[in-house]
């Protein structure tokens, strides 16, 4: 469940990619 999200996955994404590893 790591699916970059249009409003999270906008913010978080940067920090998210590194942690979780998802493009």
């Amino acid at each position: 469940m790591f699916v970059p999200s249009p409003a999270r996955g906008r913010g978080e994404k940067s920090g998210a990619r590194q942690s979780f590893g998802f493009t």
